[in-house]
């Protein structure tokens, strides 16, 4: 990471690899700005997440989190001496790593000085880990003290090794254990030590003396409890061996806390099941295994679908419930033998050691999207959850851990790109596709930061006049590589990474602004309809960030239309129906966008506070002609006549499906028959000149 330089760090490669990580990775340039971070860090910033951005004054973005964390500082600092202290510390960095605590938790900060004089940082949360060696620490103080007063029993050996004495603090578990005196040590501890009892037996019969020797005790009940022994040989005048003596402590405390302490290392702390560094392990042993016994082993990658979606209505406690139960049964649903780890996020990896083929890596991914798929009922709400599973078997797909969990990964992403709720092999051309899909997310990215993007608009005529009634603001991307390119080119890719927040929220900002100069900013021109994705419309901030955003352009609320498809209504909860309202209090209206295409629900029309319905393209362009698309069209048409609910026909392309809608009734009709998408100045000239009479 040493010859990194900063442009490096941000290659998808690493991003990636930084992402995957549970630690928060920032880099600073030698000017002291903000560079980039992976997603932990963004987390762990989220109040001032929106600060960071390349460029950014390193700071800046102290100043705005110090109001976040004044309150939690320890000892309390002003926030002039709070951004000393942080700025003294980046300048020296010299890559050695500092602990600082606050009152809640403590943070080890690691900084490094990269050779062109920028910083890279490190922080992690290491509270869990500072509480338990507390806890070891209390337990080893409280060990001395009783040990200083005396230890807590003695105990002589014979020279058969059979107890013969015992004296001091005897816990009262001790009295439970039947027949000491006179047996062996193995003998009223049959559960071996690790290892055996051989080696100890061993150094008895040789007659050395030995030292904090441990091994498990059990009492009558079936309580383990943990003995440190240490003991020394007894020898009379002439040297013959007479026994043993020495003391014994229980140190059942201090062996959980270890075993905690391991726990936490090669197990994940929510569902128990192995992690990143346990499953590399395991898949190694398996394909060391498959190499000696000739036969095959596999690695399935299990991707939840959607999941983000109940941590968005639910809550995290709740997505964090799912995932422990999601965990069990995939443990249920395989050999014991097999490897159940959790990658991060919502991601599971299963390891299958001795298999005799991709058969039979298929019967257990079956098994594992059968489990999955079962009704789970969480605040009153049945959730069906679905997976994609990709993958790899040994020796076909590669002969080492990174490369078998690699290459299921992609064939993971292809059965997402084919509909999900599947399973896929790993095949190479999936490979080439998701390089593709990197280089679109990578380009995607870039094309923010360049202003790539642009908005053509297509008019909304009302059929009964030819007047404008609004003006769809559509999309485009002018990538240099391939030309302008259209949604349905990227917003797939966007929405998987998330960068559709940042995408719609630039469309918003751009649409509005456009719109505030339509027809000299008169307060009677047409609505601009801006489409919303089910992403936007989850965040419970959406109402705030649109009334900046109209604030900013100018725009009045009542000029703005919201596109929303019905998939982003469906799940109805108080969410949801809270930001329509606050949206619809502040004077926006509401369309339902492709109507009819998604599973619509009378019930959402009536309970929700909806303006418009859009009826999609497929059934337009049947319309003209006799059958179901024909009534399917006329009865929306009536639907929203009776709901009063204004009706816009997409995608009208024929003068026969012009006259159907005309005559049925439908209010407004936007298509290339009536007019192209079309660039702002171009959409100013036709304004002045409506198209229908």
């Amino acid at each position: 990471m040493n010859d990194l330089s900063p442009l490096e760090l941000r290659s998808d490669t690493v991003q990636e690899a930084l992402d995957a990580i549970n630690h928060a990775f920032v880099v600073y340039d030698a000017r002291e700005r903000f560079v980039f971070c992976n997603l932990k860090q963004r987390e762990w910033y989220a109040p001032i997440a929106n600060l960071l951005t390349p460029g950014r004054p390193l700071e800046e973005i102290l100043r705005a989190w110090y109001d976040v964390v004044r309150d939690d500082l320890t000892p309390p600092l002003t926030e002039d001496e709070y951004v000393a202290r942080t700025l003294a510390r980046h300048r020296c960095a010299a890559g050695v790593e500092v602990e600082l605590q606050s009152r809640h938790r403590w943070i080890a900060v690691a900084e490094h000085r990269m050779p062109d004089g920028g910083i890279v940082a490190l922080r992690r949360d290491v509270t869990q880990l500072k509480k338990l060696e507390a806890e070891v620490r209390d337990s080893e103080a409280r060990f001395r003290a009783l040990t200083e007063m005396s230890a807590d029993w003695y105990w002589e050996q014979d020279s058969e090794l059979r107890f013969t004495r015992f004296e001091g603090r005897v816990v009262s578990w001790f009295d439970r254990i039947p027949d000491t005196i006179g047996k062996r040590r193995w003998e009223v501890a049959p559960e071996a030590p690790p290892g055996s009892w051989d080696e100890h037996i061993a150094q008895l019969q040789a007659q050395r003396p030995f030292r904090d020797f441990e091994y498990v005790q059990v009492d009558r009940e079936g309580n383990r409890h943990w003995l440190s022994v240490s003991g020394e040989p007894r020898f009379d005048k002439a040297g013959v061996f007479q026994g043993y003596r020495g003391v014994a402590s229980e140190v059942t405390m201090r062996k959980e806390t270890e075993l905690k302490l391991a726990q936490l290392a090669r197990y994940d702390d929510l569902t128990g099941l192995a992690n990143r560094h346990l499953l590399a392990e395991r898949i190694q042993q398996a394909i060391a295994l498959a190499q000696r016994e000739q036969c095959h082993c596999a690695v399935l990658f299990v991707d939840l679908d959607r999941i983000r979606r109940v941590n968005n209505t639910l809550g995290h406690v709740a997505g964090d419930t799912l995932l422990t139960e999601i965990a069990s049964r995939i443990v249920r649903r395989v050999r014991e033998t097999d490897t159940v780890g959790r990658r991060g996020g919502d991601e599971f990896i299963v390891v299958l050691p001795m298999i005799s083929g991709p058969a039979a890596a298929a019967h257990v991914a079956q098994a594992v999207l059968q489990a999955i798929s079962e009704p789970l009922t969480m605040h009153h709400a049945q959730l069906h959850i679905t997976a994609s599973i990709g993958i790899s078997v040994y020796p076909e797909d590669g002969d080492d851990q990174q490369t078998l969990i690699q290459r299921a990964d992609a064939a993971m992403y292809y059965t997402k790109a084919h509909g999900r709720n599947g399973y896929h092999f790993f095949t190479s051309a999936m490979h080439e596709r998701v390089n593709a899909r990197l280089d679109l997310e990578s380009r995607l990215r870039k094309a923010l930061e360049d202003n790539e993007f642009s908005l053509a608009y297509q008019p909304q005529i009302a059929l009964r006049d030819g007047t404008v009634t609004g003006v769809e603001a559509l999309l485009r991307w002018n990538d240099p590589r391939h030309g302008v390119l259209f949604p349905g080119d990227f917003i797939d890719v966007a929405e998987e990474t998330g960068l559709i927040l940042k995408i719609g929220e630039w469309v918003l900002n751009e649409a509005c602004r456009e719109a505030r100069s339509w027809c000299g900013g008169s307060a009677d021109a047409p609505r601009v309809a801006v489409n919303i994705s089910a992403l936007q419309f989850q965040q419970q901030e959406l109402p705030e960030l649109i009334k900046t955003v109209l604030a900013e352009s100018g725009l009045p609320p009542h000029r703005l239309e919201l596109e929303v498809t019905e998939t982003s209504l469906m799940r109805e909860t108080a969410a949801v129906i809270d930001v329509l309202d606050r949206l619809r209090a502040s004077g926006i209206s509401i369309a339902i966008d492709d109507f009819g295409s998604g599973y619509s629900s009378l019930g959402y029309l009536k309970r929700f506070p909806i303006d418009k319905l859009k009826i999609d393209k497929t059934f337009i362009d049947g319309c003209a002609e006799p059958g179901n698309d024909a009534a399917i069209t006329s009865a929306i048409i009536a639907l929203g006549r009776a709901l009063n609910l204004a009706v816009v026909a997409e995608g009208v392309e024929t003068g026969p499906q012009l006259e159907f809608l005309r005559a049925g009734g439908c209010e407004a009709a936007q298509g290339y028959l009536l007019s192209p998408p079309l660039p702002a100045a171009a959409l100013h000239e036709f304004l002045r000149a409506p198209l229908l009479r």
